[in-house]
């Protein structure tokens, strides 16, 4: 019975039997001290590697043929496209003729350097101060240097829309469409081919050719003089 004297409602005095205020809870800590707080929580906790799963897996694939997907569908309908077809592989060679920065021609036979699209004779870039320069003329003038009189093999696997032939040409064992991409004379058509990208990628992070400073890709320079028109 002593005990049951002395058991009072909740939040209620015992002294002169007033209701209270509940106790007050503790104060939170403000949220960028709580984030703080998980974050070196993580950082100490020690972490184990896990491949993943079969759903992870699932889900890399289809982001992967999305991307696919969208750079097929997204393609525009450009001069260069190739249209192989029934078009049986064959070689051609001998001196060429310089054309422009990616066109060469065989005694009357114009060859196309497959994977790789070089500016065009009209067009101009701007170097890194800023000056205009014909990048165009640049990368004819580097193929030509390049040559040099000398014999080229090129071996043909198609053709575009003007009918000239889709190759990859060499002197000897140097590969004529990755030296002009490399140097920075031509981008990569990385829209046709994939083949290049390595030979782009170091030109860029080293600056060479029209990497320097700043251009219009020449596809896009191809659409804008059409659309002047």
């Amino acid at each position: 019975m002593a005990e049951d004297a002395y058991a009072f409602p909740p939040y209620q005095s015992r002294r002169k039997h007033r209701l209270v205020r509940p106790p007050l809870f503790r104060r939170r800590k403000p949220a960028a001290e709580e984030w703080l707080a998980r974050l070196r929580a993580d950082a100490a906790r020690p972490r184990r590697w896990r491949l993943p799963d079969h759903r992870e897996y699932r889900l890399i694939a289809l982001c992967i043929f999305l991307l696919f997907a969208a750079v097929w569908i997204g393609r525009p309908d450009d001069p260069d496209l190739a249209t192989p077809g029934d078009y049986a592989p064959s070689n051609v060679g001998g001196r060429a003729r310089i054309v422009d920065g990616d066109t060469l021609d065989f005694s009357g036979t114009r060859v196309r350097l497959s994977g790789i699209d070089a500016p065009e004779s009209g067009q101009s870039c701007r170097d890194r101060h800023g000056a205009t320069y014909a990048c165009g003329h640049t990368a004819r003038t580097a193929l030509a240097e390049k040559i040099a009189g000398q014999d080229v093999r090129c071996e043909a696997h198609g053709t575009d829309r003007y009918r000239r032939r889709l190759a990859y040409c060499f002197i000897g064992d140097l590969d004529l469409n990755e030296w002009m991409v490399r140097e920075g004379h031509a981008l990569a058509y990385w829209r046709y081919s994939w083949r290049y990208l390595p030979a782009e990628l170091a030109a860029r992070m080293a600056g060479r050719g029209i990497w320097q400073g700043e251009f219009k890709t020449p596809e896009d320079w191809r659409h804008s003089r059409r659309a002047a028109r």
